[in-house]
């Protein structure tokens, strides 16, 4: 069964699981995600769309401006192969809303909300109504990733803590800062790491993202931490595709623990080529065929959700991924907060 679960800033909630039990009567949502670190990337068409609303909702839309908006996604139990993917839902990107606005047309009534990067995503992390003490000490010459560590423990003593970040950034002299939440402290350490070795080819700075009371701060340069993601043939939905030279195009149903720089290996399938492209020649480098090797490790550039809960095909509830050919030296997309 499919499984949704929307959260805005305020206490409001749309969720297709109560009590434990899939509701028959969960309303109708769509949405459209390119994320990155569980925030929504800039510049992409991200929203997401609630059909059935109450009529009082669309009328005070515009009270959802700015808000925070976190969206989780994935499979419950259901059907054999629902129950499978159970393991793979969760929070799918938070971010901002930017703007909301009803629709009424004819008997059906919508709520739409443009998402945004931003937001604190996790309350108690900071917000412009609610401030925190956030206070940064970085003494010259030694990691970030240890004034990091210093500055989360103090402000957030009841967080665990995933700090996976490049030890070449170091500055020559000492750098002190004070911020009121997470999402600004975030950009700093992206602005400040950006800086450093921002003309390293590919590198696209510190993100930080909340996630199950763990602060997870990490870079491309170190990469994530939960090792290589091993996609079984029942995640796949239709083959893989070469989309461009030393670029693979990968649909699976929907799931939130694939992310940008992660790095994932395929099952035995096989792997076909967008029209018009001609890249027979990167696939006799990687094997000699186009046969996937479960060897190959591939690492991610982008990562997209799609949905539609009501509607019954197999795309309609998915992940999309491109990702490149593990060490081939391609850029990793820059994105996220």
């Amino acid at each position: 069964m499919r499984y949704y679960k929307i959260k805005i800033e305020g206490g409001l909630e749309f969720c297709s699981v109560v009590n434990g039990q899939n509701d028959p009567g969960a309303l109708d949502i769509e949405f459209q995600l390119t994320v990155a670190h569980f925030q929504v990337t800039a510049g992409a068409s991200n929203y997401v769309k609630i059909w059935g609303v109450p009529l009082s909702l669309i009328g005070n839309a515009n009270k959802l401006f700015k808000k925070s908006i976190e969206v989780y996604g994935g499979m419950t139990d259901g059907l054999p192969l629902a129950t499978f993917q159970v393991s793979n839902q969760g929070l799918l990107c938070s971010g901002t809303i930017m703007p909301a606005f009803g629709n009424w047309q004819g008997t059906d009534i919508s709520l739409d909300m443009i998402i945004a990067p931003g937001g604190e995503g996790t309350p108690g992390m900071g917000a412009p109504n609610d401030h925190k003490n956030i206070i940064h000490n970085w003494p010259a010459n030694t990691p970030l990733s240890q004034s990091v560590e210093n500055t989360l423990k103090t402000a957030f003593p009841k967080m665990k803590l995933n700090i996976n970040i490049s030890d070449n950034l170091k500055l020559s002299y000492p750098d002190l800062g004070f911020y009121n939440s997470i999402g600004q402290f975030s950009q700093y350490i992206n602005a400040i790491s950006m800086s450093i070795l921002g003309k390293k080819k590919g590198y696209s700075g510190v993100k930080t993202f909340v996630k199950n009371n763990t602060i997870h701060v990490m870079d491309n340069e170190k990469g994530p931490s939960n090792g290589t993601i091993k996609i079984d043939y029942r995640d796949l939905i239709g083959q893989p595709m070469w989309v461009d030279q030393g670029t693979i195009q990968v649909k699976v149903i929907q799931r939130h623990d694939i992310d940008q720089a992660d790095t994932f290996t395929l099952p035995p399938c096989l792997i076909t080529m967008s029209a018009g492209g001609g890249w027979g020649a990167q696939i006799s480098e990687i094997g000699s065929s186009n046969i996937s090797n479960t060897s190959q490790v591939f690492t991610v550039k982008t990562v997209s959700h799609y949905g539609k809960f009501r509607q019954n095909d197999s795309s309609s509830w998915c992940t999309v991924i491109d990702a490149t050919v593990a060490g081939s030296g391609s850029d990793t997309n820059s994105s996220g907060s």
